[in-house]
């Protein structure tokens, strides 16, 4: 369950406003999928961040949820996280956005009481218990791991903050007790997601809990946008904080196994973290997305230690190689090809990220690719063959094979394309001589010093100075073959190779149009070839 993914927002409302934009799309044809019922079911909760103009970085990261069943009775109930004042110089009525008038502080544990009426259908009834249950937290709350740590039945619940962390033993009577100190999990710094997992497979359930930045009230930075006025900072202004792995120990007891393990290696501002076996030797992987630097992919070496693979796994970065504000993550077999796949929650300009598994922990970037969002999709990943046919196939000359747009390798072969179109037309636009005989040209022809001084070449005349353009107004040149820029014969001679040798044999005032000297060279035999084995076959050694 990873905490800034959900961003303050409760699910039942989150469906709810689904609900609503089906409605809108529809323009009123269908009644809506889902509708807002979370304020007649007794859910009522909103968010409080404490902002009081100081710019605190907390204040922008929403707050988690969980949804489980504490009280074992077959339905889900609802935990939600609350911020707090950060200045602990006001009260929350001098904050920016008060809290909602009635609402006590600190977290909410809402029982699902749910009524049968006499229609055979159920009503939702949520009921506060938050007192009455002893779920009391009232730090700055960040997210939320549920999981049963002591395997008595029942799901324990860890609660990460801003601040001191804590942990929460279900006593089976719907009741809870704090043993964040017993149990020796306690972290007081900025800690974001956390997840219970099995990794040394002893049959407990381990923990690991991902870890911000180094931010303090006291250390607060002041940052500006782009036009002077003043804005919360970005996260490359703060230091990165390691995250924390903790191994069970059985009784109730944790162990900080965090260097041991090697999980201190590599870290970077972790907002959001997820388990899985993503290489498919059976043990229990850890892959950890950061906000703003390369994420990790942690691989269980099955000896306690974990290798960092995050680069060459290919989740680290996008498919651009760029870092991205990673946020919320989820880990599944989409496709249904037996291995774990990624998604990723990023910001909103770029979008969520899709991680595809072509085993052992070998993922491509296929967010873009179109087949991710058909139908056919399962069946061309399943064989791990659809993205080397879409970008091997292009490599071919004919239509068919270029790829589609959003393909891989489309839009650069598109601009390709342009680049070469335009060259062409630009070169049929060019002015060129009306007469249409040869020319001198090579490494002693008229203009060939200047040339290689680096004067600009036109392409009228092969090595000669440009004239200007109302010299030669635009005319048909039939007498010059219509070449690339990289086919052009100014381009492909290169005189330092015969120049030595020419200018040996014959001085340059001595040279005339159409003349041969003694080795066999044809000056205007080459730019009417246009291609360097007629020169090798006019000159005689």
């Amino acid at each position: 369950m990873t905490p800034p993914a959900v961003r303050g927002a409760l699910a039942v409302a989150l469906l709810a406003a689904l609900g609503a934009a089906a409605q809108g799309r529809t323009h009123g044809a269908a009644p809506p999928l889902f509708r807002d019922v979370a304020q007649e079911s007794g859910l009522r909760f909103v968010h409080f961040t404490g902002s009081t103009g100081e710019y605190f970085m907390p204040e922008i990261m929403g707050a988690g949820g969980a949804l489980f069943d504490y009280d074992g009775d077959g339905d889900l109930d609802v935990l939600l996280l609350q911020g707090t004042m950060l200045d602990e110089g006001k009260t929350p009525a001098q904050a920016r956005f008060p809290p909602a008038p009635g609402q006590p502080a600190g977290a909410r544990l809402f029982r699902n009481d749910r009524v049968r009426e006499p229609d055979g259908r159920y009503r939702l009834r949520f009921t506060d218990v938050t007192e009455k249950s002893g779920l009391r937290f009232l730090g700055y709350g960040m997210g939320v791991a549920v999981g049963d740590y002591d395997n008595d039945g029942h799901p324990d619940v860890y609660i990460t903050a801003f601040g001191p962390n804590a942990l929460y033993h279900n006593n089976g009577d719907g009741t809870f007790t704090d043993v964040t100190r017993a149990a020796g999990v306690g972290d007081p710094r900025w800690s974001t997601s956390a997840t219970f997992f099995d990794y040394d497979g002893d049959g407990d359930l381990d923990l690991f809990v991902a870890n911000y930045l180094d931010f303090t009230i006291a250390g607060n930075k002041t940052c500006f946008d782009s036009v002077g006025a003043r804005d919360f900072c970005s996260p490359s202004r703060y230091r990165p904080v390691p995250g924390r792995l903790f191994r069970n120990d059985g009784g109730g007891r944790f162990t900080d196994v965090t260097e041991s393990s090697g999980i201190a290696k590599a870290f970077g501002p972790g907002l959001g973290v997820v388990a899985g076996d993503f290489d498919g030797d059976g043990r229990l992987d850890l892959y950890v997305a950061n906000d703003g630097a390369a994420s990790q992919l942690w691989l269980n070496r099955g000896n306690g230690a974990f290798e960092e693979q995050g680069l060459l796994s290919g989740t680290a970065f996008s498919a651009e190689g760029l870092p991205q504000g990673s946020m919320g993550i989820a880990a599944g077999d989409f496709d249904g090809d037996g291995d774990e796949d990624i998604y990723v929650t990023n910001l909103p300009r770029e979008g969520s990220t899709l991680y595809v598994n072509q085993g052992q922990a070998r993922f491509q970037d296929l967010t873009t690719w179109p087949a991710v969002s058909v139908p056919a999709a399962e069946a061309a990943l399943s064989r791990r063959r659809a993205a080397t046919v879409a970008v091997g196939g292009a490599r071919g000359g004919g239509a068919g094979d270029r790829p589609a747009r959003g393909q891989p390798g489309g839009r650069v072969r598109r601009r390709r394309r342009r680049r070469r179109r335009r060259r062409a037309r630009d070169q049929q636009q060019r002015p060129c001589a009306a007469a249409a005989q040869p020319v001198p040209t090579g490494p002693l022809a008229p203009g060939a010093a200047a040339r290689r001084a680096g004067q600009r070449r036109w392409p009228g005349r092969v090595g000669a100075p440009r004239p200007p353009r109302s010299a030669h107004p635009p005319a048909p040149c039939p007498h010059r073959r219509q070449l690339s820029r990289r086919q052009r014969p100014a381009r492909a001679f290169r005189p330092r190779v015969f120049d030595s040798r020419l200018r040996a044999v014959r001085p340059v005032a001595e040279r005339a149009p159409g003349d041969v000297d003694r080795l066999g060279y044809r000056p205007h035999a080459y730019a009417q070839a246009g291609n360097r084995e007629t020169m090798d076959r006019q000159v005689g050694t």
